[in-house]
Formats: C-alpha cells, structure tokens, sequence
C-alpha cells in the first residue's frame, strides 16, 4: 500500500470532517479505534490520521508529505508507527496461548 492521505478515503465525509477537526483544534484522544465492513474505509482513514499526526510540518489537510516523518509514515518505517490487530481464539488451538503465556 502507498503513502495514504485523507484524499484516499473513499466517502466517509463526515469522519474524515471530525477527525480533520479534532487535529486542527488539537484534541485528539490518546485513543481511537476505527472499525467497519471491509471495504469502509476504517483502514485507509487510521492511516492517513496517523501520518497526519506523524507528521513534522502538517498542513491543514493533511500531511505535508515531504518531512522525514512522512518519508518514513510512507516506508512503514517510523518507530512510532504501530499496529493491532484482532486474534480470533477459534483459529489458534485452545493450548497456544498457554504456551505462549508460559
């Protein structure tokens, strides 16, 4: 996947206003979870947030696109950038985390 911006995000005018203007105003929470269908945009949208706020020089719509920040956001090489994802028990044999833990 390339650099994402708020351009990418397909729809979704209303969040991609809300999350615009919490950045703007300097209220973001410490913590958002974005979820839907596939195909929402959820994905695209937490990325572009992220590389807005990863961001050294960020612009009122976005990322400036040019900072080291955002050449590494682009490279998925930032240190601050990070990743969660759901694990569904039923796919892992009910042993493993056991295992793990120990």
């Amino acid at each position: 996947m390339s650099a994402v911006t708020y351009t990418d995000v397909i729809g979704q005018h209303e969040v991609k206003e809300h999350v615009l203007r919490m950045v703007h105003e300097g209220r973001v929470p410490h913590a958002l979870m974005f979820s839907g269908c596939e195909g929402a945009g959820a994905m695209p949208m937490a990325l572009a947030l992220a590389r807005h706020l990863l961001c050294e020089h960020p612009t009122s719509e976005g990322p400036c696109q040019t900072c080291a920040g955002c050449r590494m956001t682009a490279g998925w090489a930032h240190p601050d950038l990070h990743f969660s994802f759901p694990v569904y028990l039923s796919l892992i044999h009910i042993s493993e985390p056991t295992r793990l833990l120990s």
